[in-house]
């Protein structure tokens, strides 16, 4: 199966989300609001932040839901702290997966 490739960009943000929920575990936010989770919001796209909650939700770190008709939140999924480690691992991994 073929994986999203990151840039290094949407690879920062992807760890600046893990990062900020791992201090702030009830965070939840819509995909605008993401960007006070992020070092240096402004040297990220809205695809890089696209691109890294595509890679969080398929490996499992983020959870969503739908907080209202037409408006989703994202948050850490539960997983991340009953097996960080493995959570963690998870988004290691994003650096040496084969792109397609």
């Amino acid at each position: 199966m073929a994986r999203l490739a990151l840039s290094g960009k949407a690879r920062r943000v992807a760890r600046s989300i893990v990062a900020y929920l791992a201090e702030h575990p009830e965070a939840k936010d819509s995909l605008e609001g993401m960007r006070w989770w992020i070092e240096r919001p402004e040297e990220c796209s809205e695809t890089d932040i696209s691109d890294a909650i595509k890679i969080l939700l398929g490996r499992a770190l983020l959870s969503h839901w739908e907080a209202a008709p037409g408006s989703v939140v994202f948050g850490l999924n539960p997983e991340f702290l009953i097996h960080p480690k493995l959570a963690l691992l998870k988004l290691d991994s994003m650096e040496t997966d084969s792109t397609q």
